[in-house]
């Protein structure tokens, strides 16, 4: 397999190639000061600047974009793909300057701050940074604080972009503390089949990750906080759950991540669904296909 470097400019000069077998797409920008290893496929619209080191068996998607002095590596950060998989960065990625990504690969559009250390594979859409990395967002996100609903009303009016909503869960206070309590057939959408609870999560990892076909699910930080992204294909929220006075319904068909968890997070789940592995969709591109039309 050949090289080919048309570059966005027409002035780019062939990169250093560690091994014959690279093929570079169309209309791609790649410094002559970039280092190219074997076995390397980069597809269209792809810009990676100088000082670059692309190591071998590598997948760059379409409109991926490398700053200087990013270097991936075959070398395990700590949780990278097994040696035998290639390194995939997916279509839109942006890669901030000096960034370091340790044998992993990285969702559609995710961003990558200046200096970041990957050693985890970065899920679709994230923003992350550090050393290690840490997921700080999701690119396009709107932040949902307070927009809530005492009690559930299927045509009730609610400024929902995605179709998770956030609840106010009544609380009774007196001088022996607070009570807070949930009339199943009043407050949620759903009746409860299954209920599970996490706790103990690092505050660096991330939960969640996944869609449901069926199943409705209705969260409530009964300690501590935790942030739960919501996207349904198209558009995405950030609701922070930071007491047990409130409650998120994420219904079916919306991809949930839970991540920001303080130490003392206990987060509480209702569902409408007994466990069946079945109803779960675990992979971000899989899940815009099932829910892209049917033409």
């Amino acid at each position: 397999m050949g090289t080919k470097n048309t570059a966005s400019k027409g002035k780019a000069k062939r990169p250093s190639l560690q091994g014959g077998r690279v093929s570079i797409g169309e209309n791609c920008s790649i410094s002559e000061y970039a280092v190219l290893g074997d076995d390397i496929v980069i597809e269209d619209n792809v810009v990676v600047d100088s000082g670059c080191h692309l190591c071998d068996g590598m997948r760059v998607g379409n409109g991926c974009r490398f700053a200087s002095g990013v270097v991936f590596t075959r070398d395990d950060g700590g949780d990278g793909e097994t040696p035998d998989q290639p390194i995939v960065v997916s279509p839109g990625v942006s890669i901030g300057a000096n960034a370091t990504i340790c044998r992993v690969s990285i969702g559609s559009n995710a961003v990558i701050r200046p200096g970041t250390v990957v050693t985890r594979k970065i899920p679709p859409n994230a923003i992350v940074c550090g050393n290690p990395a840490k997921i700080t967002g999701y690119v396009g996100t709107d932040i949902v604080t307070r927009q809530e609903h005492t009690i559930y009303k299927q045509d009730a009016p609610y400024a929902s972009r995605t179709g998770a909503r956030i609840y106010n869960i009544p609380k009774f206070s007196d001088m022996r503390g607070d009570l807070s309590v949930i009339e199943i057939e009043q407050l949620l959408p759903f009746p409860i089949k299954r209920m599970f609870y996490t706790y103990n999560i690092d505050t660096e990892l991330v939960r969640g990750e996944h869609a449901h076909i069926r199943c409705h699910q209705f969260l409530i930080s009964v300690a501590g906080s935790v942030n739960v992204l919501c996207d349904n294909g198209e558009q995405r929220e950030e609701f922070i759950l930071d007491g047990p006075h409130l409650g998120l319904h994420v219904p079916p068909l919306c991809w949930g991540v839970e991540y920001k968890h303080s130490k003392d997070n206990i987060l509480l789940v209702l569902a409408s669904h007994s466990y069946d592995a079945e109803d779960y969709i675990r992979d971000y591109d899989e899940f815009l296909k099932h829910i892209a039309p049917t033409s």
